[in-house]
């Protein structure tokens, strides 16, 4: 009933009351609902069976990146309430929903993901497809703030899009390392996983076809500072070679690393030189 009441008096008060008492209205009321949905999907999550962590972590996070697309949607197609502080429901109500799913994003990819007595599938698992959604809805909110509040965003750039890269680069760690434990029969453990030659082989090669991927959009975009981002990540690879990959002595893995490793070098070296910084190029 009172939920009933408060949505009437927003609708019969929205022509009387100031704008500004209007707005805190609109937000403490849109957070109450908020917080009492989440705490009973907190508990809900909290309550499943042993073995299904996997399914409450990503029934959050598909939860709050759900939320915030239905939120912009829901702005986009001027439907009461969002229609009345677009700006409010769009970008300013959302950031709490954004900092729960940045701190998920980073927590729960340290899970192994399976579920119990069920077979691991990378991608289509419930941990895997509620960060799909938790990132969609970050990006959804990157670009509501850039369509609401450009001048405060272009002060801040490019380190929004640093960090979403930089989540989707964890992210894509995380589903790697995980298919890697489960079919390569590796024990989630941080001492197996990380004496496991396969698992540093595949993280070697990885790492550079990464590098290589940056280094080429940015050779293309004529952008040195990316350019030098993915030198970076490059460096990263070789001296993980020379101090982890061959503390573990020689063996077919420790090969195939190196060698993928040059190749994917004398790649980057042919088709991405460095571009020219900004007024250098005449």
């Amino acid at each position: 009933a009172a939920l009933f009441v408060a949505v009437a008096l927003l609708w019969r008060d929205a022509q009387i009351l100031p704008p500004m008492l209007s707005r805190l209205a609109h937000l403490s009321f849109f957070w109450m609902i908020l917080l009492a949905l989440a705490v009973e999907l907190f508990w809900f999550a909290q309550g499943l069976p042993w073995g299904r962590a996997a399914w409450g972590s990503g029934l959050m996070m598909a939860a709050g990146g759900l939320l915030i697309f239905l939120i912009y949607q829901s702005v986009h197609r001027q439907i009461w309430p969002f229609r009345i502080w677009p700006t409010l429901y769009s970008v300013q109500a959302m950031v709490p929903v954004v900092l729960v799913l940045v701190g998920l994003l980073v927590l729960t990819n340290l899970q192994d993901g399976v579920v119990y007595r069920q077979t691991y599938l990378p991608l289509l698992n419930p941990l895997e497809e509620g960060a799909a959604f938790a990132l969609l809805g970050l990006v959804v909110f990157y670009r509501a703030s850039e369509r609401y509040f450009p001048a405060q965003l272009s002060v801040c750039r490019p380190w929004p899009v640093v960090a979403l890269m930089a989540l989707s680069f964890w992210w894509l760690n995380g589903v790697l390392l995980r298919a890697l434990s489960w079919y390569g029969e590796v024990a989630w453990r941080v001492d197996t996983l990380w004496d496991s030659r396969l698992i540093q082989t595949c993280f070697a090669l990885f790492w550079m076809l990464a590098a290589l991927v940056v280094m080429l959009r940015a050779t293309r975009r004529r952008s040195h500072r990316e350019w030098l981002c993915g030198a970076v990540l490059l460096g990263i690879v070789i001296v993980k070679l020379m101090l982890v990959d061959s503390a573990g002595g020689g063996g077919l893995a420790r090969a195939v690393a190196f060698i993928g490793v040059a190749i994917l070098v004398l790649i980057i070296g042919y088709f991405s030189p460095l571009p020219p910084k900004a007024g250098e190029e005449k």
